[in-house]
């Protein structure tokens, strides 16, 4: 009988982005991921004893346009750093 994989979790593909990028906005979690809750998430994330960091700075809005956003970094307890 085959061993049926579990299918990733949002909280997953958010733990695997920051891991790849380094960082996540809320606007990536949503256009990247389809995560529209990413506080929420990042909550959770907490909860379950990863640390993460908010990060304030500037993101392209439009071609034109900056505005400030939050981004979310992660640092563990087993010592994993995004880069």
């Amino acid at each position: 009988m085959a061993k049926l994989e579990r299918k990733p979790t949002q909280r997953d593909k958010i733990l695997a982005y920051i891991r790849r990028f380094g960082c996540i906005s809320s606007w990536e979690a949503y256009s990247e991921l389809g995560v529209t809750q990413l506080g929420a998430r990042i909550f959770e994330l907490k909860e379950l004893g990863y640390q993460l960091k908010a990060i304030r700075t500037s993101c392209l809005k439009t071609l034109l346009c900056w505005t400030k956003c939050t981004k979310q970094t992660l640092h563990t307890s087993r010592n994993l750093q995004c880069t």
